[in-house]
């Protein structure tokens, strides 16, 4: 998988019943990915700090909000849905991992992003 292919990446993992709604870790995975690839971040944890208004255990719509956001026509073949840890135990997750490969979204684990990309830059700085 060539990561610089995408434009956006878009965060995907557990965060119904998991303490803070899994905030910390979808932070840690967005920093972590800026970090390594100059491309769009969608996190859905800075969008449930963002959108106050929706409560943060309505998983409906929440769902229906995600699965809007992953689906956009304008993003959907240029997008990189990335799972955090996890998210195999996440009916939510596991959700927006299916439909994703309907749609033709590619779909990576959050590690192997990371042992990847960080391979690739790696093997840049050792070429100079």
């Amino acid at each position: 998988m060539k990561t610089l292919e995408y434009r956006e990446v878009y965060l995907s993992g557990p965060m119904t019943g998991i303490e803070d709604h899994g905030i910390p870790a979808f932070a840690a995975a967005h920093a972590k990915i800026n970090g390594l690839m100059p491309m769009g971040v969608y996190d859905p944890g800075q969008e449930a700090l963002r959108l106050r208004s929706i409560d943060p255990d309505d998983h409906d719509s929440w769902m229906t909000r995600s699965l809007h956001e992953l689906t956009r026509p304008d993003l959907r073949r240029r997008r990189l849905l990335v799972s955090l840890p996890g998210w195999e135990r996440s009916e939510g997750a596991t959700i927006e991992r299916a439909v994703a490969e309907a749609c033709g979204i590619a779909c990576a684990d959050l590690d192997e992003i990371l042992e990847e990309y960080g391979a690739e830059a790696s093997e840049k700085g050792n070429e100079k």
